[in-house]
């Protein structure tokens, strides 16, 4: 029974019995999958619970297809696929591994045994499923109503054609609604005539690392762009970056710091990832607008004032 005491400590199986945790252990089956291997598919029938050993698991939407959407990222000690207990109904999602990665897979017959001949034990793990269930369906919710927001608020600067700033400074309480209380946030626009990041807007603590304005070629700004969306210290300052860009071009930043102490939850991460992109969007549809709009009043200037 290797991965009793790994089990036993999982906060879904912590009030078990020794019995029913020595049960569990008996049917773990391990599973190894490389970089990019998918675990189960979309659609596909199975009848097993996952727990991620080691390594990573992301979990997708319409993977490989052209409207693909990373729903979740699952570390060590977290569980899917487990409605597959509870329901024949098809997986809703694929799993991929995400690096070299170990699965522990327990079939759903073993769950069935306790259900049947230890209910009361049972009912703890449901309760527990259930509480996972939620708190995701609760981050989800959290997630779309922040997107909703920013949507709107996108909508409403595209109609009236906005400025950048101003949108960045609109929808700044939506982004930080999403952050811990512990956490600074400040988005960075580049002004490509003077090849320089400059600060837009700013909240939270007072951060040594942001400055109003950096240099495209500064060591800080350099670390940003090239530690994109993982956590990285500096001077005892921890920080997340996400690009703001078309796919071609980074016109700007958003960044996280917080104390080295701390660290951003995947949940937290999945939704500022979700938010950039959305805030790239809103920022080059606006720029967009911008430019036509001052080109219209030039060439209504220009007409005005020739002879």
């Amino acid at each position: 029974m290797k991965y009793r005491d790994f089990l036993k400590n999982l906060s879904i199986f912590e009030t078990l019995s020794e019995e029913i945790i020595n049960m569990l252990a008996t049917g773990v089956i391990e599973k190894n999958f490389y970089d990019k291997e998918i675990i189960f598919e979309e659609n596909t029938e199975g009848e097993e619970l996952y727990i991620v050993y080691s390594g990573s698991v992301e979990i997708f939407k319409n993977y490989k297809c052209k409207n693909e959407k990373l729903l979740s990222v699952f570390l060590p000690g977290s569980i899917f696929g487990e409605t597959a207990l509870f329901s024949k109904t098809l997986r809703t999602a694929t799993a991929v591994a995400k690096g070299d990665t170990v699965v522990l897979c327990i079939r759903s017959d073993i769950f069935l045994k306790i259900f049947k001949n230890y209910s009361d034990e049972g009912i703890k793990i449901v309760q527990r499923m259930l509480l996972n269930t939620i708190y995701r369906l609760e981050q989800t919710s959290k997630e779309l109503a922040t997107i909703y927001a920013i949507s709107q608020k996108m909508l409403d600067a595209v109609k009236n054609i906005i400025e950048v700033s101003r949108f960045i400074e609109n929808i700044l309480s939506e982004i930080v609604s999403v952050l811990p209380d512990y956490c600074s946030c400040a988005i960075y626009i580049f002004n490509k005539f003077n090849d320089e990041y400059q600060l837009v807007v700013q909240t939270g603590n007072t951060v040594k690392l942001l400055k109003e304005i950096y240099d495209k070629e500064d060591p800080i700004i350099k670390n940003f762009v090239e530690n994109a969306g993982n956590g990285m210290v500096v001077d005892n300052e921890k920080f997340y970056t996400y690009k703001l860009s078309d796919g071609k071009n980074i016109f700007g930043l958003l960044v996280v710091l917080m104390n080295a102490e701390y660290e951003l939850s995947q949940e937290n991460k999945d939704i500022l990832n979700s938010i950039s992109n959305l805030v790239s969007i809103s920022i080059a549809t606006l720029s967009t607008l911008q430019e036509e709009k001052e080109k219209i009043k030039f060439t209504i200037s220009k007409t005005k004032y020739s002879f």
